[in-house]
């Protein structure tokens, strides 16, 4: 069940007066850290594509290319050139297209048949 932003954020300063009210020395800190964090922690239960979060795995997944390129790169004597493969790699022109929903680049082939063994 999905949480309201504004439900959040009355949880969340009831949570951080309940903390404050037990004056335990050792919820200091995580108090601070609820404090410091009053207005982003509601922020991240709102839903700006229907019922799903926002989320930065197509992000992710980029800066993981990016990194196998650097990986198997070998070093790189010209950033500049380096820049222009990985865009070049990247481009939704020549493999792939860049979309929220990524569609497999498998082709419809003939199934095989059956598999019969001779015997020599």
């Amino acid at each position: 069940m999905a949480l309201a932003s504004d439900e959040a954020a009355v949880r969340i300063n009831a949570l951080i007066d309940k903390f404050k009210k037990e004056e335990i020395r050792q919820f200091d800190e995580f108090t601070a850290i609820l404090c410091t964090w009053r207005n982003e922690i509601p922020n991240s239960f709102i839903r700006p594509y229907g019922d799903r979060n926002l989320s930065n795995s197509f992000t992710e997944n980029i800066n993981g290319r990016i990194k196998t390129y650097l990986a198997v790169s070998n070093g790189i004597s010209s950033f500049q050139r380096f820049r222009k493969r990985v865009i070049f790699a990247l481009s939704p022109d020549i493999y792939y297209a860049l979309t929220p929903m990524l569609a497999s680049e498998k082709r419809d082939r003939k199934k095989r048949g059956s598999y019969n063994k001779s015997r020599d």
